[in-house]
Parts: C-alpha cells; structure tokens; sequence
C-alpha cells in the first residue's frame, strides 16, 4: 500500500481499509507525506507506536527529510535557512526554492511545511501541565461553614467512543470555588444516564452541608432542546428541591438550558483558567463519583482532559480568499473533554447569573443569599 500526502488522508479510509489490509501477511505500507501540525492526526501518532515485538523500537520505520538546519529552526528562521541547499533533490533547484520563498513571503508557516520539511504545529494548549500538578496538589477543602447554592453544569453529550454524558459539582464559597462532585457515563441509554444524575444529586442532597442548598443546574442543550425537556421531571423531582434549571433561550419559548457557542467557549476557558492561575480553585476532601476506581481515577481524567484542551489553527485552503479556521477543543482520537465542559459550565455561569436580577430576587426569596 502506498499513500501519498499520508497525513491528509481522511482517518476513517485508514482506520476501516488500510489497518485491515496492513495485518495480511506480506503486506508492506509506504506513506509519503510533507508533514502536518496536526497534533491529532492519525499518521503523527503512527510515528510513536511501539513495535509489537520490540516495545524499545518502534512500529514504523520513520525516514524525516528537511531543509532547514536545527540552529535557524531554533531561531524562528526556518524559511529563511539555507544551509542545507546542498541537498535539495535533483528535482528542485536553489533558483526554483527562492521563488517559492518570495512567492509565499506572507506564509512561513506554509512555506516551511510545504517546502522545508517543518512540522509546524497550528495547536495552542490552554492549561499547563505545571499549573494542572498546581491544582493536584493543592490542599483539599473542608466546608467549616454552610454554603448557600451548589452549582451544577452537565454536558448531555449522546454517549458513544468520543463523548460521555458528564456533570461537575461546584460550590462558590468566600471567594473561592470547590470540586465537590464529578460524574460521568459513556452510556446513551436514558435509563442509566437518569440513574447517574440523580444519583449524584442525591449524593449531594444527602450530604449536611448541601442538605438545604439551592441547587443550580446549567445544562447544555447545542445537541437538541428534547433532552433537556426530557430531564426536566427528574430535575424537578421533590426529593431535590429546591432546584433552579438555568434558562439561556434565545426564542424564548420557556425552554430549559444553556447555549455554548464560540464567543462563550472562549469565556468559559479562561475563566477556568484564571481560577488556575489565581489559586482559587480546588477539590473539596469529600469529593464523590459513581466512577467504579474512585476520586482519584476521576481527578486524572478531568486533569488529562486539562492538558489536552487546545486551541487548533487550520490554515485555509485558499489562504489569499479565506481565513484560517480556529477550533476550540479537548477531543481528540484518544480523548474527550466532558468532563471539562461541564466542569466550565459550572464555574463560568454563576458570575452571568448573578447579574440576573430575576434570579437573585428569587433566590433571596427562598432564603439563599447568591454569592
């Protein structure tokens, strides 16, 4: 099998026609391709699987061409280097690069991959490893005193290998803002995704120091506004009032649930990200899960979810009539962000919702002083 710009290869063509074809015996694969930035590209990750025989070695044999020396690389002058120009292949010529170099002047990045060989990555990580060890190894929190409202987002993703139906717990508390509850399951059907979320509301209800909260519910409905209005009864249910199910309708049509869109995903990652980088924000001691390992194995993967949310920049496929295209995401072949999204919708709305006066008179109305 041979492919040429192997990293542009749709992955499904790779995953259902190639990977069973590579497995026949006799069967060689040659991929040929300048590389991509892509951190989530199927051939990039080709390139570190181990060897079944050799763990120490590895799968691929990899063969990296460039023209670009490491100095000038490291320098940010890869499109300009060239002191490598002694080995261009026979068919390019230094006369023939130099016009490329000036035609795409306004497009190192595309000249460097295209032309030097460069991998240039287009991804930008929101959240540092050093700053998601910061929270792992901040103090856990103990409630000395009772909160008023926990506050509570889920992500009602429709289950399957790239999204959970998640939720996060949060609780605002003199200035400060605690984990107190992440759950997750990557089950589409509607009985076991109401036993995960009332059962966590529970959890909650039934501990002292939520026993008489309000409880305020920011649950996405981009998917559709059906299961949000499908989860209404059980949100409503006696035994977990009093309850606040947020409403962001832009018809207006009394429907229950929350919006996410570019200009808001934005707020959400930095809002979670100054809380990061401030210290205001922690797992309280008593964090719980349904999550079969426990807190710990629930922690790990909100904070890997972490790591891996990133800004991606897709240069244009006519850069001189469109602009790049810029994604904001933590999925990726190998993992999902959720957990982070519901775990955002928690901390990022109560700020907008406590500027809603409606809310804040019902809400004193019933006793809760919103903070």
């Amino acid at each position: 099998m041979i492919f040429e710009e192997a990293a542009f290869i749709d992955p499904e063509v790779i995953n259902v026609v190639a990977v069973p074809l590579m497995l026949v015996d006799g069967t060689v694969t040659l991929a040929i391709s300048t590389p991509s930035g892509d951190d989530d590209n199927y051939y990039n990750a080709f390139l570190d699987i181990p060897s079944a025989e050799n763990p120490g070695e590895k799968m691929f044999k990899t063969v990296k061409l460039g023209l670009a020396c490491d100095p000038c690389v490291l320098a940010g002058k890869g499109a300009e280097c060239k002191h490598k120009a002694h080995l261009l292949p026979p068919w390019k010529s230094a006369a023939g690069m130099e016009k490329g170099r000036l035609i795409q002047k306004g497009m190192p990045e595309l000249f460097q991959q295209e032309n030097m060989g460069m991998i240039i990555s287009n991804t930008q990580y929101y959240f540092s490893a050093k700053l998601v060890e910061a929270l792992r190894q901040r103090h856990s929190f103990k409630f000395t005193t009772l909160p008023n409202i926990v506050y509570i987002g889920i992500d009602p993703s429709g289950g399957g290998d790239r999204s959970n139906y998640s939720m996060a717990s949060v609780v605002r508390h003199q200035g400060l803002h605690h984990i107190v509850g992440l759950d997750h399951t990557p089950s589409a059907d509607y009985e076991e995704i109401n036993t995960m979320v009332y059962t966590h509301l529970r959890r909650l209800r039934s501990k002292p120091e939520f026993q008489h909260c309000l409880f305020v519910v920011f649950f996405e409905s981009n998917m559709s506004w059906i299961e949000t209005s499908r989860m209404r009864p059980l949100l409503e249910h006696p035994s977990l009032q009093p309850v606040h199910l947020h409403s962001k309708d832009p018809k207006e049509q009394g429907r229950v649930g929350i919006i996410t869109t570019n200009m808001n995903k934005e707020a959400y990652v930095h809002t979670l990200l100054d809380m990061m980088v401030s210290n205001t924000l922690d797992y309280s001691a008593d964090l719980f899960t349904q999550e079969k390992d426990g807190p710990e194995s629930i922690r790990a993967q909100l904070e890997a979810q972490m790591r891996n949310f990133r800004k991606c920049r897709k240069p244009a496929k006519f850069p001189e009539f469109n602009q790049p295209k810029v994604a904001m995401s933590g999925k990726s072949s190998t993992m999902k962000d959720d957990l982070l999204m519901s775990l955002m919708f928690a901390l990022y709305f109560p700020t907008e919702l406590l500027a809603d006066s409606q809310f804040v008179a019902r809400a004193t109305s019933l006793g809760f002083q919103p903070t």
